[in-house]
């Protein structure tokens, strides 16, 4: 999840298996997993989309998800987000947005690390790479660009 610093892959899956017993994917924990998450972020003034980002495809067949339910478990977690009041949007790759993830009605972060994108599709933010540089930050830096209308 990229919304909230601290907040890893690990966690999301100990949150989900504490409630379940086990299970990793079903509704009852994508609830407590949004839940949360608005309690990590309430004390904020939060003004961008907070991004469900969905980065394990090596593991993804020990989970026994489909894709569809993949995307499902996506969208009822941006829909808890917002009811809660915050506006949510799906971070992903062109490729797994074209290949893998299921239309949603949700803005979409678009990871594409090249000079001009060919994705054809709606999208807020594009990330064109990881490896940027800025003057007085030590190491790389994601460069992403923000559509305004």
């Amino acid at each position: 999840m990229k919304a909230v610093k601290g907040y890893t892959k690990s966690d999301y899956i100990a949150i989900c298996k504490e409630e379940e017993g086990g299970e990793i994917f079903n509704f009852k924990s994508i609830d407590k997993a949004a839940e949360y998450i608005v309690k990590q972020i309430e004390n904020y003034d939060i003004d961008l989309p907070v991004a469900y980002d969905w980065e394990d495809w090596t593991n993804f067949n020990t989970y026994n998800v489909s894709f569809y339910e993949l995307t499902e478990i996506a969208n009822a977690f941006m829909n808890e987000l917002e009811k809660s009041g915050y506006d949510s949007m799906l971070y992903s790759s062109k490729n797994y947005l074209e290949n893998i993830w299921l239309k949603t009605k949700h803005k979409t972060w678009l990871a594409h690390y090249t000079e001009k994108t060919n994705y054809t599709k709606d999208y807020l933010l594009w990330q064109l790479c990881e490896n940027g540089e800025i003057d007085g930050i030590d190491g790389s830096v994601d460069i992403d660009v923000m559509y305004l209308k």
